[in-house]
């Protein structure tokens, strides 16, 4: 039997190697290159870039703090139950993603502790939302993020205070009674 990319004698049925198999094959199915377009006016881009060097200029970012957060995405002709449907998925989970990541700034700059308010370990906190997001959401009221992220909504938790907190193992009660108790 010969090989067929380079015509030798081979005891196998097509190749002699695994090179001139990956010769044969790269010439009979090329790779196809990906062509990246500017997402605004269709321009060919560079490699992975999103935006030509015309359309960049003029993308105004996001301003967080002013989104209004149950007003997210809602068109006029929606109704409550798409436009609910709508917020479970990817929106949704990116605003509640910036409205932590704002948070976590926020509290950061402020001169709050920066300790679990619980137990005390200063190591690592997370900050907590007394009023979880998703109350926001379940209340009919349009309200900004900086509304949200207000820092006498914010506490400073530990991992396993903060999971206990959201799962309602500690009450906000016992968190500032912990907190006295260890100020004294």
């Amino acid at each position: 039997m010969r090989c067929t990319q380079c015509n030798e004698f081979t005891v196998n049925a097509k190749f002699c190697s695994r090179s001139c198999a990956a010769t044969f094959n790269n010439k009979k199915y090329p790779k196809v290159k990906r062509k990246y377009k500017c997402l605004t006016c269709d321009v060919p881009t560079c490699s992975r870039r999103k935006y030509c060097d015309g359309c960049k200029n003029y993308k105004t970012p996001v301003n967080w703090h002013s989104k209004i957060y149950n007003k997210l995405g809602k068109t006029d002709e929606e109704s409550i139950e798409e436009y609910l449907h709508k917020i479970e998925t990817h929106n949704r989970i990116l605003f509640k993603s910036s409205i932590g990541h704002a948070a976590r700034r926020h509290y950061k700059k402020s001169n709050k502790c920066k300790s679990c308010f619980n137990c005390g370990y200063s190591k690592h906190y997370e900050v907590c939302h007394i009023k979880p997001i998703c109350e926001y959401q379940k209340s009919n009221i349009d309200i900004t993020t900086d509304e949200i992220n207000h820092l006498d909504n914010l506490i400073a938790l530990c991992r396993n205070c903060h999971w206990e907190f959201d799962h309602k193992i500690i009450s906000m009660e016992e968190i500032l009674l912990n907190y006295t108790y260890r100020m004294k």
